[in-house]
């Protein structure tokens, strides 16, 4: 069976404790890295803080399909996005107008309370829904003719990559 599976004797009987991490060394070619533009709250909306933290490495398939300069990464504070996102993970986003209802869009409300929510047409209006693990984060809907509001779409939301330790 250890042949079959090839592992050790020991570690198909458990008898000794193994290391099964894979380290990768070199550097991560400029190419496969966007910047951190900024941080953006996912929980109630409030202003968008540009504060360019570095570079972070991204996968090579998201770059060759929107292209280095169509997509930004934001780090998310608050946990109202929880179920698809933690606290202090980074977004990778992609920078369009255009959404579907459904997609997660990072979304500035009158020019600077900005958020990143699942968002929804309505008969009414626009919606936007947390997907929080916490019952303290409930969607709101704006309506149109009633709710003197200006929404802007910066992009969809594509992942979340979770650091171990921060940049």
């Amino acid at each position: 069976m250890s042949n079959l599976f090839g592992i050790s004797i020991d570690q198909l009987l458990d008898q000794k404790d193994f290391n099964n991490e894979i380290k990768i060394s070199g550097t991560i070619p400029e190419e496969n890295t966007i910047p951190i533009l900024g941080r953006i709250t996912a929980s109630a909306p409030s202003g968008l803080v540009s504060d360019y933290e570095g570079e972070i490495s991204i996968q090579p398939s998201t770059i060759k399909r929107y292209g280095r300069k169509g997509i930004f990464a934001l780090r998310v504070l608050g946990d109202s996005m929880s179920r698809v996102i933690p606290d202090s993970a980074i977004a990778i986003v992609h920078k369009t107008c255009e959404w579907e209802d459904g997609d997660i869009c990072a979304v500035t409300i009158n020019g600077d309370d900005t958020t990143l929510k699942q968002v929804f047409h309505t008969e009414r209006g626009i919606k936007f829904t947390p997907l929080s693990y916490s019952k303290f984060h409930a969607p709101w809907e704006y309506i149109k003719d009633e709710d003197e509001v200006d929404v802007m779409i910066h992009g969809v939301f594509l992942y979340g990559i979770i650091l171990t330790d921060k940049m």
